[in-house]
């Protein structure tokens, strides 16, 4: 089981690759941040996207296996978080080693700074993919 360790005032979130799976009962929590669109990220993919309750579920592959790799989903809160149409959030990933190992891993982001106080549906998009994600 990989482990999930929370670091330093930004609740940076690791996956430690030295281990098998990955898995978690709890769902990391969104950063807000000013000019959030201004990260720097390795390669990664999304492979799949699901909302289950008002949990935003990512399947993302990578290239490495042999150390530890770093996610954070950002949202700009320069914007209107309530009343803006399409909340744009922003994936830091960082993987500093050279193995060429793809791995799979699912991830979870509690939606709940985005729907707290919003009476219109929340429609979401991660920064370069295209597809629009909607929670009713």
């Amino acid at each position: 089981m990989t482990t999930l360790s929370i670091f330093g005032q930004e609740q940076q979130f690791f996956i430690n690759d030295s281990l098998v799976d990955f898995q978690s009962d709890k769902c990391w929590t969104l950063i807000e941040k000013v000019n959030a669109s201004n990260v720097n990220n390795y390669d990664f993919s999304i492979e799949n996207i699901e909302i289950i309750d008002n949990n935003l579920n990512l399947d993302i592959s990578y290239g490495g296996g042999c150390g530890p790799v770093h996610l954070k989903l950002y949202v700009d809160n320069s914007y209107d978080l309530i009343n803006e149409p399409i909340i744009r959030l922003y994936p830091e990933f960082l993987d500093s080693d050279f193995c060429k190992a793809i791995k799979y891993r699912k991830v979870c982001f509690d939606l709940n700074l985005l729907l707290k106080g919003r009476t219109k549906q929340l429609l979401l998009q991660i920064d370069k993919y295209k597809k629009i994600i909607t929670i009713k």
